[in-house]
């Protein structure tokens, strides 16, 4: 089986690592400390992979609790989150929600790198509660964490300042989720997406992409969000979200490959 991990040197110090089932995490280096950004969703791994990749104690933060984003937590000694997710993050790494993911990678030939049974009886880890501003200080870079409630409720990013870089999980993403029962409400996004737009940064960096955003991508997300219309939306089936009545706003109507695309998964009572 070839590696369960491939890395990318998106800026300097920052480390965007996909696994094999396509979700990536991000590792911020310092020279005294780094810190790991999410778990995914911990077939692999992670924890031996890191701690052959540097030799320097680490951090492990949770963007937010979803199960392609802390399904790995069992693998540290800690992991902190906001304590808006911390329900969330129960549900989404219980045994039922493993067993589904890992049945779905089977089929798509994707070998577990753990322990089968460790994996769906690890839980959601230790967790520890994070708040908004909290800074680190990693040696010659400085990460604060930012809330950015809408994705999920308790949803945060990592301004890393040095780099002008922000680092958005699912918080703001071209595709941007917010349908499920943990999700807060159309206004919280938008919220945040105006406050992230008066943070110094040049680029962004979400969890499911390899590219670098440049920050005016911002305004198309909330251009969308402003816009969004449940007329001009198309119902969005998904296999493991049959139970919500959701709907594809796509703003616009551009091309997923198009610079400028745009769009939101939600529930129409979401749309507060």
């Amino acid at each position: 089986m070839r590696n369960f991990f491939e890395v990318f040197n998106v800026v300097e110090n920052i480390y965007h690592i996909k696994d094999r089932l396509n979700v990536f995490v991000t590792l911020i280096v310092g020279k005294d400390e780094a810190i790991l950004l999410d778990t995914s969703y911990g077939m692999g791994n992670l924890r031996r992979f890191i701690d052959e990749f540097i030799d320097l104690p680490y951090k492990v933060i949770n963007s937010h609790g979803h199960v392609d984003h802390a399904s790995g937590n069992y693998q540290f000694d800690e992991v902190f989150i906001h304590k808006e997710d911390i329900e969330l993050c129960l549900d989404h790494t219980s045994e039922e929600k493993r067993m589904q993911r890992l049945t779905l990678a089977k089929e798509e030939g994707i070998s577990i790198e753990q322990d089968e049974n460790e994996y769906l009886k690890g839980g959601p880890g230790n967790l520890k509660e994070i708040d908004e501003g909290t800074v680190f200080n990693l040696g010659g870079i400085t990460v604060e964490v930012i809330g950015m409630p809408g994705h999920t409720r308790g949803s945060i990013g990592l301004f890393i300042k040095e780099r002008k870089l922000l680092l958005t999980g699912d918080a703001a993403n071209p595709f941007l989720w917010l349908f499920d029962k943990y999700a807060a409400n159309l206004s919280a996004y938008i919220n945040t997406l105006r406050k992230i737009k008066e943070l110094d940064f040049n680029y962004f960096l979400t969890s499911h992409n390899l590219d670098l955003l440049p920050k005016r991508r911002i305004d198309d997300f909330l251009e969308c969000a402003l816009n969004i219309d449940i007329n001009k939306s198309k119902p969005f089936d998904h296999p493991f979200f049959k139970e919500y009545n959701a709907y594809v706003y796509n703003h616009g109507n551009l091309d997923f490959n198009h610079p400028n695309f745009a769009s939101i998964v939600f529930s129409p009572e979401k749309l507060k």
